[in-house]
């Protein structure tokens, strides 16, 4: 529910098989044989700043400046599992 945080206070996910009527004060769920579904709705509160943006607008953001370090970070993880590896103490 990340996705949600500061946009939404409250949200419906559709079970598998099932389609949605959504309508501006009604939203009608079905199962995939017509039957009609009662949906369940989630409260979201998660805040954005709990959930680390690290001073960013948006996590995208936060996601696009951290590959550097994560590519840099995973590259040197590689390398030292190699050499631990060819030197039979891994």
């Amino acid at each position: 529910m990340v996705a949600f945080a500061g946009k939404a206070k409250k949200v419906i996910f559709l079970p598998d098989e099932t389609f949605a009527f959504i309508k501006k004060d009604t939203i009608e769920l079905y199962n995939f044989s017509g039957a009609p579904l009662s949906p369940v709705v989630k409260n979201v509160d998660i805040d954005w700043t709990d959930n680390g943006k690290n001073g960013f607008e948006h996590y995208m953001l936060k996601e696009i400046y951290e590959q550097k370090r994560a590519i840099s970070s995973n590259r040197e993880f590689v390398a030292r599992s190699c050499q631990y590896t060819q030197h039979g103490t891994f």
